[in-house]
């Protein structure tokens, strides 16, 4: 049976994509979620979360990335 539980990974790349995701993953762990930060291939860095209840999936989709 499935949890029903869902992940977030958002990737920003280039010159300022170690910034912005270390702003957001900031954002993100002072409002209480538990944010992963790690580099990817070349110039990226994602900000991983989970695993969630979908609500909350929306709820940090409409504060922190939109």
């Amino acid at each position: 049976m499935e949890s029903g539980d869902f992940g977030v990974d958002v990737r920003w790349g280039g010159s300022v994509g170690n910034t912005r995701a270390n702003q957001v993953r900031t954002s993100l762990e002072a409002a209480g979620y538990a944010a992963k930060l790690r580099q990817d291939f070349g110039d990226g860095w994602i900000v991983r979360l989970g695993p969630m209840p979908g609500a909350e999936v929306g709820k940090i989709l409409e504060t922190f990335l939109l």
